[in-house]
């Protein structure tokens, strides 16, 4: 592909920590496809390589015992319901590349209790987080105003 190669499944089996590998064959790969780690139940860890850019939609949907992942810098795009299903997802930190937090990117994690939000974030979607208990919430400085704003007052709302 002119884009670099995409990460499409994951091997069922694949167990504990993981680290996604940067390149296939002297190409970068930059996407992780939709559904790549659909119901990779046995992972509890993955660190994702800097050049990735691209979470498509499910991308980690229903990896129940994954606890714990690493996102580079260069993650720009998390689409919808990526980590849905996560339910032993406590924390995370999301990349300053990050925009918009897309529908269900994080609902039914049941055990997600912090997140840092990005710098450049400008919008939630609904259910982003539908039954992920969210105790505390961490604001870089953010470029947009108003963000803030709905951000704090989501925070003494809850």
């Amino acid at each position: 592909m002119e884009d670099g190669n995409w990460i499409l499944e994951c091997d069922d089996t694949l167990a504990g920590d993981v680290v996604l590998p940067s390149s296939y064959n002297g190409t970068p790969i930059t996407k992780i496809y939709a559904n790549a780690f659909e119901d990779c139940d046995l992972i509890t860890s993955i660190v994702v390589p800097e050049g990735i850019l691209e979470f498509q939609e499910y991308a980690f949907y229903n990896c129940e015992g994954l606890a714990l992942i690493s996102l580079p810098e260069s993650l720009s795009v998390i689409g919808n319901h990526s980590f849905s299903g996560c339910r032993s997802l406590d924390n995370i930190i999301l990349p300053d590349a990050i925009t918009t937090i897309e529908i269900y990117t994080f609902s039914r994690c049941y055990s997600l209790e912090s997140i840092g939000f990005p710098l450049n974030l400008t919008s939630i979607e609904s259910a982003a987080f539908a039954f992920a208990p969210l105790f505390f919430l961490y604001f870089a400085k953010m470029q947009n105003p108003e963000m803030t704003k709905l951000l704090q007052l989501t925070t003494l709302l809850t």
